[in-house]
């Protein structure tokens, strides 16, 4: 009975993970705009391979300072500071601002970002969404899908946060076509009017149903599950472990012997996909195997 018991509660615990962190959102892109001019559009994080952005614009640049606005990420941490933002010039008749963002293994997408102009930039913006690449559609953002833009004539805490939730359309998940634009009106034309972007970030959930979750079998619990730089497992009890990797192909991309109750594994080379281990103790002819994804 007395083993029994923990048996259950361990069971319990990973369906409580399960539960509560299989919903949990995933930071997928973040442009915090920080960097020097030349490399402005450049992502600073991403999780999903493929994001970018683009300006048809007379020109775009950085400016400071930028806004702790939408900086701060879904954890609580804070993602980058504040020292600067992009700078779409004249975009009013002249341009749009289009978001590239696959959703390849993620759904519930949600995108925010904080946005100001200057006295002459844009006063309005049109979102618009395209599920297939060429056709721009605004279905699950119709309510907010045009706002009004706040200035300043110093452009200091002027920054607003937009919000576009496009969970209630399933055709963003997983989507390598999805796209955003933005389009400029009711604003000057001439060069010195122009709008401002802090802090892109795109947010979604895992379609694997495993984010963030442990594999678990009866002796060995590896995490976190999709693994980024390194692989953890923890073993019920010590000893001396051989350890296969390989991918979906077959292909051994690593083997090794590790000892005792924890041990990580550097998966940084390796390419996204799926992988499996195999665990096989000396003292035990049984070889343990889980399935664990690379990001």
């Amino acid at each position: 009975m007395r083993k029994v018991v923990p048996a259950i509660l361990f069971c319990l615990g990973a369906m409580f993970i399960f539960n509560t962190q299989s919903k949990a959102q995933s930071l997928l892109n973040y442009w915090s705009f920080n960097v020097d001019s030349t490399t402005v559009l450049t992502e600073t994080s991403s999780m999903v391979s493929g994001g970018s952005l683009s300006y048809t614009g007379a020109y775009f640049d950085t400016v400071q300072p930028g806004t702790i606005l939408n900086g701060v990420g879904a954890d609580g941490i804070s993602l980058n500071s504040a020292s600067a933002a992009l700078r779409l010039r004249n975009p009013v008749g002249s341009g749009s601002f289009t978001l590239t963002l696959p959703t390849t293994g993620y759904k519930n997408i949600v995108l925010k970002y904080a946005v100001e102009r200057t006295k002459q930039g844009s006063q309005t913006n049109t979102v618009t969404y395209t599920i297939d690449g060429s056709t721009w559609i605004n279905t699950a953002i119709a309510a907010n899908a045009t706002y009004s833009v706040d200035s300043t004539d110093s452009i200091t805490n002027a920054f607003q946060l937009e919000t576009f939730d496009f969970t209630s359309d399933v055709s963003v998940n997983n989507n390598p076509n999805f796209k955003v634009q933005i389009n400029f009106s009711n604003g000057n034309t001439n060069p010195t009017g122009n709008n401002r972007f802090d802090n892109i970030t795109v947010y979604g959930v895992s379609t694997t149903g495993i984010t963030q979750i442990a594999s678990v079998s009866e002796k060995y619990t590896l995490y976190p599950n999709p693994v980024i730089n390194a692989l953890d497992i923890d073993a019920v009890s010590g000893g001396n472990e051989s350890v296969v990797i390989t991918n979906a192909s077959g292909q051994i991309v690593y083997k090794g012997t590790q000892t005792g109750k924890h041990f990580s594994i550097n998966t940084t080379s390796f390419p996204s996909g799926n992988y499996f281990i195999s665990i096989n103790e000396s003292d035990d002819s049984k070889v343990i195997s889980m399935k664990f994804i690379k990001q």
